[in-house]
């Protein structure tokens, strides 16, 4: 954990964005939207966005292989960027929820089946191999880099219902963390990124850290007692220390 000093001042930007992406590049365009076509890109999206999303639901279910992981995540990416861009909420919350089906084992059917009896035949399925200590597959591992590659960089675009999404995701993958038996190289980079996440707060816009507060709120009261509770409560007390400067500003919503 940085103290709160280093914190403040450091840019989530390159490193964390290169860190998800394994590439050494960024994985999202930033797409502007000049004012007099607002409305226009926001039709086209609003009418397309359902079947796109589709169409990468079933691409990401039925591939395996990295390569090709990595580039329909990538459009999945894309098309939440522009959803959460344009203001399309109920898109960008499909979107967020394509990603958190991949990002933890046992969420999506593929991976019930793969856990069956008899299910060994289905290992392409569910993703490939687990990596090692934590039941967690390859694909479970991409998708919960692409879910963390997202909040960092457009964190501030997600509002209240989009960070109850992902911080619901993101607090089961904080406990898959906890529970792995080992850490090699891949759960390592997802724990770091993990951290950071609450880290960079100190530099999301006020309004954003308020809908973050307030996703974190709802999540607690949801987990209630559980384990589940007790980390978010642990991230939200992160968060309080990264943003100390700030907290009056939120005080209220953190209560």
């Amino acid at each position: 954990m940085l103290p709160l000093a280093t914190a403040r001042s450091r840019r989530p930007s390159t490193g964390a964005a290169s860190m998800l992406n394994g590439q050494g590049e960024e994985t999202l365009p930033t797409i502007g939207f000049p004012p007099p076509d607002m409305e226009r890109c926001r039709g086209m999206v609003s009418d397309s966005w359902a079947s796109l999303l589709s169409a990468l639901s079933l691409l990401l279910h039925g591939t395996t292989e990295e390569h090709g992981l990595q580039q329909a995540l990538r459009c999945v990416q894309t098309l939440l960027y522009c959803c959460s861009r344009l203001g399309l909420e109920q898109a960008r919350d499909a979107c967020l929820l394509q990603l958190t089906r991949y990002s933890l084992p046992g969420l999506s059917r593929e991976a019930e089946i793969a856990a069956s009896p008899g299910g060994s035949s289905n290992t392409a399925s569910s993703g490939g191999s687990t990596v090692s200590g934590s039941g967690a597959t390859q694909k479970n591992i991409l998708c919960a880099k692409a879910l963390l590659h997202f909040c960092l960089s457009h964190g501030s675009l997600l509002g209240i219902a989009g960070w109850t999404i992902a911080l619901r995701a993101l607090s089961g993958l904080d406990r898959m963390l906890q529970r792995a038996s080992s850490h090699g190289n891949e759960l390592t980079v997802v724990r770091q990124s993990l951290d950071s996440l609450f880290e960079t707060t100190a530099l999301l816009p006020i309004d954003a850290l308020g809908d973050m507060i307030d996703a974190i709120g709802e999540n607690i009261k949801r987990a209630a007692d559980s384990e589940e509770g007790r980390i978010i409560l642990g991230r939200l007390g992160e968060l309080c220390n990264f943003n100390v400067g700030r907290l009056l500003a939120v005080w209220d919503r953190v209560m």
